[in-house]
């Protein structure tokens, strides 16, 4: 049985919008989605799996938390690759299973990173390759977007496909540390309902894993497995919507839509709310304006209030997998105006496609900020910068 509280300010303010025609749009919006979750937002509670199958409405609204931290929640943790590797030896804890996440913006063939696992390696033993692109919800409006957060079935099914079950530990990896998908792929493990305290994002390469001692694998995968080690959803899950399933996903979590979002940019570049950060973890350049996005047809700038908080500030050495220690991420939101450790403030996270925004949500939660005041825009610039509707200032 699934809480509700009222619906916050969030919704009631979708009417301000710039324009009659999208005052329309906007608010048809608003009222769909107060008819969809019956006039409440549903508390982010995991729910029976057959009901899973149904696609997902994003459920997150800007409520703070009134509780502390535990540098965990919807956003897991990091795990050093050392203790990855004591992990995978067995401690007699839960199960563990290691998930390749790697996905590199603007290669050239887009599979080569699954090429890469399926035929050459060097892998985590016995490790499965997980793509963003792939189990990613690619319906509707959502179908001209990029690996958008899946539908709780689709994901379900991908779990039981590859053996995960709800009570395993899950260790995100990347092939090496230009991989750029290991945050979004633990927020979404985490956003599908996964367990806070069984969600790891490793800190290092496979190179890294090898050099720490870690059992790998390399050439083609081994035929005949019982489990997926791979899979396609077109081919192996292609009857996922009405199927029955063991892993019990949950509706995404924390997953602001583009109306939603309007309504919270509109406050806070009025000036009516001042608890909320919007930040962008895109280039200072393509924040500007000044630099080009890297795809064709978007708009260049940024949301009215939003602040600049590019990811790379937050990583180790150039990595995109390993980030700074606790105190050097808190100096570099500080860099940017952003207190982290202010009472009473949420922060709403964004970028080009909804991946890098994923690194600022694992910084904040490093950071001490609770799970539930941190907001992803999954649409991201690929939607706003994508609709002559919306505000952009450069």
């Amino acid at each position: 049985m699934m809480r509700s509280r009222n619906i916050p300010g969030v919704l009631s303010a979708l009417s301000h919008s710039q324009s009659s025609a999208h005052k329309t749009k906007v608010a048809v919006a608003a009222a769909t989605l107060a008819a969809t979750l019956g006039g409440v937002l549903s508390a982010p509670a995991a729910f029976t799996c057959p009901s899973s199958r149904r696609r997902a409405t994003a459920a997150g609204s800007l409520a703070m938390s009134s509780r502390a931290s535990d540098n965990g929640g919807v956003y897991g943790r990091l795990i050093s690759v050392a203790d990855a590797v004591s992990l995978q030896s067995g401690s007699g804890g839960p199960p563990v299973a290691f998930v390749d996440a790697s996905w590199h913006l603007g290669a050239s063939d887009p599979d080569a990173d699954r090429k890469s696992f399926e035929e050459r390696g060097p892998r985590i033993s016995g490790s499965v390759f997980f793509d963003i692109n792939d189990v990613a919800d690619k319906e509707g409006k959502n179908g001209n977007l990029p690996h958008m957060m899946p539908p709780p079935g689709m994901f379900s099914a991908a779990m039981d496909a590859y053996g995960i079950t709800n009570s395993h530990r899950v260790i995100l990896y990347g092939n090496d540390h230009s991989a750029l998908s290991v945050p979004r792929a633990a927020v979404t493990f985490l956003s599908m309902g996964h367990g806070p305290a069984l969600v790891h994002a490793m800190q290092g390469s496979v190179d890294d894993w090898i050099a720490a001692g870690g059992a790998v694998e390399e050439g083609p995968l081994p035929e005949n497995l019982e489990k997926k080690r791979t899979l396609r959803v077109a081919e192996d899950l292609a009857g996922w919507n009405g199927a029955a399933a063991t892993y019990c996903a949950s509706r995404p979590k924390n997953v602001l839509s583009k109306a939603e979002l309007l309504s919270v940019v509109e406050k806070v570049a009025s000036g009516e709310d001042t608890s909320t950060y919007i930040l962008d973890a895109r280039s200072a350049g393509r924040f500007a304006g000044t630099a080009p996005e890297p795809r064709a047809g978007l708009r260049g700038g940024h949301m009215p209030g939003a602040t600049s908080m590019p990811y790379v500030g937050l990583m180790a050495d150039g990595s995109n997998v390993a980030f700074e220690a606790g105190a050097e991420l808190s100096a570099t939101f500080a860099g940017a105006g952003v207190d982290v450790a202010a009472a009473g403030k949420k922060f709403v996270v964004t970028c080009g496609s909804g991946v890098t925004a994923c690194h600022l949500a694992t910084g904040l939660a490093e950071c001490g900020v609770a799970a539930e005041d941190i907001y992803l825009y999954d649409g991201a610039w690929c939607e706003w910068g994508g609709d002559p509707d919306v505000p952009i200032v450069t």
